[in-house]
């Protein structure tokens, strides 16, 4: 049994589903699991602890970095970890550090994103705490050659491995789905396109609000689920053109297959994305995608076979596939049909399963 300790920033909803499913696929995969979170416990973090996993929360703040510090290391000793898993900034300096000092060997830094509006105050200190890692992992291949990118001449190992899905659980989760249009204000006579993604720059929400406003159809209702630090400014936008009846935002929702069932398009409008964990959602949930055509999407969705992919930042595009997936329905079921079967690839089995061997190779 291999023991393997997954550094995290909060678990809060969002891109940590795929960690969080791996995670409890590991129960019976020969993995023997152990959780920190360092600023906060959020929804997944309790989904883990009612599986019997344990959570520990470092509640780490600038004021107590140093005690924090010790206080990992000693955690990671007294765990007897083999192989410590960081993923983002703060995890790969902060959990990466103190896996050196604890003596651990082993280490997995998973790299999640690709581009921020800012560079990242640890993009230096990490490297140095990058080049010593078992393996870099990469999310996808766009992923793999903005961190290349990024840290040019570092000497790690880098592989892709992409993100997963439970696809049993998901299924099961739309079978028992029982939320109506009706309790989120979409008449059940509308054409409902549903968003889900956090509140960022790089989700494109500018011209998804544009988008709205070129289409002109009042019959469409947009629906987005999220949070984030963006949301006042895509709510002043939606204000200054006067379409609050035909967007609607709910914040942050933790039913996302209940939204996915009653939803008749998907859409994802960004402008950078890694990979995009919802667009397996809707995969799965045999609602046709429309999504930008970037980076992660352009190696999950291929168009006209399971998604539409459009040019980013081009509200007349999304428009364009919005009007032609409403007109034709062959077209509809042909791209659902497409990604049904493209969505197999990601089950969480087998991604999961791609780490255990990489944690067993790297422990020879």
């Amino acid at each position: 049994m291999l023991k393997v300790a997954f550094i995290c920033d909060d678990l809060m909803v969002g891109g940590w589903t795929s960690i969080t499913d791996m995670i409890l696929n590991f129960g019976t995969a020969g993995v023997e699991p152990f959780v920190v979170c360092l600023f906060g416990k959020g929804h997944y973090a309790e989904i883990l602890e009612k599986a019997g996993i344990k959570v520990h929360l470092l509640d780490l703040k600038k004021s107590n970095a140093p005690l924090k510090f010790l206080e990992l290391v000693s955690i990671f000793k007294k765990e007897k970890l083999d192989i410590v898993h960081t993923n983002l900034h703060y995890s790969d300096f902060f959990g990466g550090a103190a896996a050196i000092a604890a003596g651990v060997k082993h280490r997995v830094a998973q790299i999640h994103s690709i581009k921020e509006k800012y560079k990242h105050p640890l993009t230096w200190p990490k490297r140095k705490i990058l080049s010593s890692a078992s393996v870099v992992v990469a999310v996808s291949g766009a992923t793999r050659e903005a961190f290349n990118n990024e840290y040019p001449g570092l000497s790690v190992e880098v592989r892709t491995i992409p993100n997963g899905i439970n696809l049993c659980e998901f299924r099961r989760r739309l079978g028992n789905a029982s939320l109506t249009r009706r309790d989120i204000g979409v008449p059940e006579d509308s054409m409902m396109i549903l968003t889900v993604a956090n509140f960022k720059w790089q989700k494109g929400y500018e011209h998804l609000v544009d988008a709205v406003e070129m289409l002109g159809d009042p019959s469409v209702r947009f629906v987005i689920a999220g949070y984030g630090q963006e949301k006042s400014k895509t709510e002043k936008m939606i204000a200054e053109k006067g379409l609050q009846d035909r967007i609607i935002l709910l914040g942050m929702r933790t039913d996302v297959p209940d939204l996915m069932k009653i939803s008749d398009l998907f859409l994802l409008p960004s402008v950078v994305e890694p990979f995009g964990i919802c667009i397996l959602e809707a995969f799965v949930s045999g609602v046709p995608v429309i999504a930008s055509s970037v980076d992660g999407i352009k190696e999950t969705a291929t168009d006209m076979e399971n998604a539409l992919l459009v040019p980013p930042a081009n509200p007349a595009e999304i428009c364009s596939a919005i009007r032609k997936l409403q007109n034709d329905i062959a077209m509809r079921d042909k791209i659902r049909q497409g990604a049904l079967k493209r969505v197999e690839d990601f089950d969480i089995g087998i991604i999961s399963s791609r780490f255990k061997d990489l944690y067993c190779e790297i422990r020879r």
